[in-house]
């Protein structure tokens, strides 16, 4: 547990030298920074963990955001942070891409 952090996923790759054949092991937080790995090195495998369930939950939403939505639809959730919908798209949208257990937080 930590008050002060500064992540930098760029610099994670380049010191860790991450590429295609590694395993990855690292905490989801909000899921930006494994995200980042995943995309711009492709690790074997990407393993996230958390305390926080929360967190996971979060990272799910997002990939079924990005895997789901138009645009507009994944800005307003997740560059505004409102999306007036939202229910709305959770169920016709984003449910076959989440687990039960994030679906049921959501």
């Amino acid at each position: 547990i930590y008050t002060f952090t500064w992540e930098d996923p760029e610099v994670d790759i380049q010191h860790l030298d991450i590429t295609s054949s590694d395993s990855v092991l690292a905490i989801t937080s909000a899921g930006d920074n494994v995200l980042h790995y995943a995309i711009a090195s492709s690790p074997r495998n990407l393993h996230c963990v958390d305390m926080n369930p929360c967190q996971g939950h979060l990272l799910e939403l997002k990939l079924a955001a990005i895997s789901s939505l138009e645009y507009f639809d994944f800005f307003a959730l997740f560059g505004r942070g409102y999306h007036p919908r939202f229910r709305d798209l959770l169920d016709s949208k984003l449910e076959h891409c989440l687990s039960i257990y994030a679906y049921e937080f959501w």
